[in-house]
């Protein structure tokens, strides 16, 4: 009996300490891509609860992409360098008065990575209860000081890859889709006294100041909507009868939705 006691401890033993060393943390991982839209959503971006999780997670060090913009070559050829975003909602009861979600951190394979703490909000408006639960989750970021630390080094199972996160290669972006913004491309901009210029890539748009630097990074979506990607503001982009560029996002510190309104020169 104690004979047998001893070779499950040993099983027990190599096989935890096999398990350990291939378990991986948020700093083995390069990139963050956020999902156009979570699961649990309706629409793009509903409620700017995706472009939100990109500002939040770059306020936390990380290197962000949505899955729409167009990725370093290193991500492209391997997906693995690269965490997906899921954001869950995880409220128990249909008609539960609270809202509540955790943030999924998942590496190309689907295994949770990380997972924040239960992000709850007890506001009667869905939009504002998702906003709040959502900035809650962060707080389980709290002392994490991410740092990229350069070790991650896995070999592509592309067919699992693109069960896991679709496909990610250089002609994702070749979808036919909508193109609002074509008309304006080479017009001026004016915000906060600086004028800017629209610009076609192969990805999408560029917002450049009078010096050619990048601005923000504008996309279509294939359901229409336009996200706007800066260091500055992540939201989705309107344009106006007369050609504004207007921007909203959430403001983290107000907790509210504000406009940021890129006036069209004449």
């Amino acid at each position: 009996m104690n004979k047998k006691i001893l070779i499950i401890f040993l099983l027990t033993l190599f096989g935890w300490n096999g398990f350990s060393q291939t378990m991986k943390t948020l700093n083995d991982f390069k990139y963050v891509v956020i999902p156009l839209q979570y699961k649990m959503s309706k629409e793009d971006n509903e409620f700017l609860l995706n472009s939100t999780t990109k500002y939040l997670l770059k306020q936390e060090g990380f290197t962000t992409y949505m899955e729409v913009e167009k990725f370093p070559k290193d991500l492209v050829f391997n997906q693995c360098l690269a965490l997906y975003a899921d954001l869950e909602s995880v409220t128990t009861r249909y008609f539960s008065l609270n809202t509540k979600v955790v943030l999924k951190l998942k590496d190309c394979y689907g295994n949770v990575i990380f997972q924040t703490a239960e992000g709850e909000s007890k506001k009667k408006n869905v939009e504002e209860a998702y906003k709040e639960s959502l900035l809650k989750t962060f707080t389980s970021f709290s002392g994490v000081n991410y740092e990229y630390n350069g070790s991650l080094n896995q070999n592509i199972k592309q067919d699992k890859q693109q069960d896991i996160t679709g496909d990610f290669s250089d002609d994702k972006n070749n979808y036919e889709k909508p193109d609002a913004l074509a008309s304006l491309v080479e017009n001026s901009f004016s915000y906060e006294g600086t004028i800017f210029t629209l610009k076609k890539i192969e990805a999408g748009y560029l917002l450049l100041n009078a010096n050619g630097d990048k601005e923000a990074f504008i996309n279509e979506t294939p359901t229409g909507n336009i996200l706007y990607n800066s260091e500055r503001l992540n939201g989705s982009l309107i344009i106006s009868s007369n050609g504004d560029l207007e921007v909203e996002y959430f403001n983290t510190k107000s907790g509210k939705v504000e406009k940021a309104i890129f006036k069209k020169q004449p």
